[in-house]
């Protein structure tokens, strides 16, 4: 397929001859169009990043396609991939009829958001058993190490946060409660005391972007895992970084939605829940927060970075995580009354 001039702001401008029936740009700089040819629909994804080698990222997802419906899980399948130019690649899909969750969320009572996350929680139990035979290299960042993980968060906020000193205290001084940078060390410090809970035996492949927009649902609920770019061999919360929302949630209604969602999840996934999940599960928050502090900084927005700081700390209090620190339980509030 040659795609001319495919990056111009926000649109496509040609695609061969083919019908272009929706076109946007996401929130991650893609840009992707649902593409309508004689033969049926396809999926067309285009990215625009500095990658040094578009090759092996092409490869890494066509691998994690091939992995997910060994397993039958299903998902996406490849259909073409090429290099655009040494900035940009696109990746081709078949395409996948339904609706995602994020859509249907809204509408869906408790008992239903319960039982798909069971089958969400199934579908990544059937990659947990799944025997790497490829050099991981191909797979890009691996958290085997998670030590390492909270070393590299924690080293991007002092970078940005000594060459931007002043205004982060402004941010800090925006908060509903006063903030000091004592609370932001003691998050820190926590994040590497969580990080031992992690064990190299519990590696898996992980879908690394499991939010409601990559889980498609047809008629009858069934699930399909979309957007494998960050799939990798890592472990099973670093693909849950939203179970938050089923912690604390400013919509109470809508937190009631989520906790049911990811019980069932949890429930589908584990047959016995490890004792060390609560602490996992503590790791991907506090991880979460810092995450947002440098993104955000990053692209200069500081509206979101205002939002993310003030929500985290709403839920970081809601749960005496300052007080609590590492007994601070999280299932329970996930899974209380519900199974």
């Amino acid at each position: 397929m040659n795609l001319t001039k495919i990056f111009d702001k926000s649109k496509i401008i040609s695609v061969e001859d083919d019908q272009i029936n929706i076109v946007k740009k996401g929130r991650s700089d893609a840009i992707t169009a649902i593409i309508k040819k004689k033969n049926g629909k396809m999926f067309l994804k285009a990215l625009e990043c500095n990658i040094i080698n578009h090759t092996r990222r092409i490869n890494k997802i066509k691998t994690m396609c091939d992995i997910y419906h060994n397993v039958n899980v299903s998902s996406m399948k490849v259909i073409e991939a090429s290099i655009i130019n040494k900035k940009s690649h696109y990746i081709l899909y078949d395409f996948i009829e339904g609706r995602n969750l994020a859509g249907l969320f809204p509408k869906l009572s408790n008992q239903e958001l319960f039982n798909i996350g069971v089958k969400v929680g199934k579908t990544e139990k059937r990659l947990e058993n799944h025997h790497v035979t490829i050099d991981l290299d191909d797979f890009g960042k691996v958290h085997e190490n998670m030590i390492t993980d909270a070393t590299k968060w924690s080293k991007k906020f002092y970078e940005l946060y000594f060459s931007n000193e002043m205004h982060y205290r402004k941010i800090f001084e925006k908060m509903p409660r006063t903030i000091q940078m004592s609370d932001i060390k003691t998050l820190e410090l926590m994040m590497f005391n969580l990080s031992i809970f992690f064990d190299k035996k519990d590696l898996e492949v992980i879908h690394g972007d499991l939010n409601f927009g990559n889980i498609m649902l047809n008629e009858n609920y069934d699930v399909t895992l979309i957007d494998l770019d960050l799939s990798s061999y890592s472990y099973f919360v670093m693909s849950h970084k939203f179970i938050r929302r089923a912690i604390y949630f400013q919509d109470p209604i809508k937190q009631e939605k989520y906790r049911y969602f990811y019980s069932g999840l949890i429930h589908g996934r584990y047959d016995e829940i490890p004792p060390e999940l609560n602490r996992q599960i503590l790791y991907i928050i506090v991880r979460s927060f810092f995450w947002g502090l440098t993104k955000y900084r990053k692209k200069k927005n500081d509206e979101e970075l205002i939002k993310h700081v003030a929500d985290f700390f709403e839920m970081f209090d809601s749960i005496n995580i300052f007080k609590e620190e590492l007994s601070t339980d999280l299932l329970s509030r996930i899974t209380k009354k519900i199974y």
